[in-house]
């Protein structure tokens, strides 16, 4: 045989691809040898090569092989172009995709981070960069009644998935006035920095409550006391993140709540 075909071993050296595929791609008419010896052996011509990646490139996006074998059966320079747009239309999801869950596994270690330095039930004083929130509608209804139906309406209105920390935004008239059940808004940090809600950097009041839920109005109260005494001005809003939860731990004792408002 000529030099300028390549056996089925060697074709399957150069494709890195095993030859009981080429066999079944054969089989089925996706792609076929330029040769077929009555004695049955094929031989594949240098320039298959190159179809040849345009089905590895797409099955490797996700293509089934009935529809590369349809694209190849009508292929022309416009159809590529077609096909190719969707493609990258599929890649560019799937980027997405997986920034979200590198997102969350970030977010995830840089909280347990935080809850393991800084120390537990105790106000203090916190720079915080400037960050950019994606924010809710506001409510006020009690976290017992509203709260699943509006946190679940900010979850599908943003399309933000299972991959977003969401926190609570809740009015310094409100902890003042003891009304702990009250929520104002939900928030999440946008993945990408640009349009949002600006949070602003700054100094915060913070305090990191180890505990569950229902302590909650103890750390309040501290931090409440503890700008009153130290004739502290504080912004609007409390921000309250849970940075330890029943993904990192399986006893709601265990749960670290960052609260923080920034100190005008």
């Amino acid at each position: 045989m000529d030099s300028t075909y390549l056996t089925t071993g060697q074709f399957s050296k150069l494709t890195n691809i095993p030859k009981h595929v080429l066999f079944y791609y054969d089989e089925i008419g996706l792609f076929k040898p330029e040769i077929v010896m009555p004695n049955g052996y094929r031989y594949y011509a240098h320039y298959q090569y190159y179809a040849f990646t345009v089905i590895s490139f797409l099955k490797n996006t996700g293509m089934p092989l009935k529809d590369i074998k349809q694209y190849l059966d009508e292929r022309s320079p416009e159809k590529l172009k077609l096909v190719f747009d969707e493609q990258v239309k599929k890649i560019d999801e799937e980027i997405h995709r997986l920034n979200v869950s590198k997102h969350f596994i970030m977010q995830t270690q840089y909280n347990i981070d935080e809850a393991a330095k800084n120390t537990a039930n105790t106000c203090m004083i916190k720079h915080f960069d400037e960050t950019y929130l994606i924010v809710s509608e506001k409510a006020q209804s009690p976290k017992g009644g509203q709260y699943f139906k509006d946190y679940m309406n900010f979850v599908n209105d943003n399309n933000l998935r299972f991959a977003n920390y969401i926190g609570t935004m809740i009015d310094k008239n409100d902890i003042i006035n003891h009304h702990y059940d009250r929520y104002s808004y939900f928030f999440t940090q946008k993945l990408n920095p640009g349009k949002g809600q600006l949070r602003e950097k700054g100094d915060y009041l913070t305090y990191y409550h180890h505990g569950n839920f229902n302590s909650l109005k103890d750390a309040y109260d501290k931090m409440v006391a503890y700008a009153y005494e130290n004739n502290l001005t504080l912004g609007d809003y409390f921000y309250e993140n849970l940075l330890v939860n029943d993904i990192t731990t399986q006893f709601v004792d265990e749960f670290v709540i960052e609260i923080s408002i920034k100190v005008l």
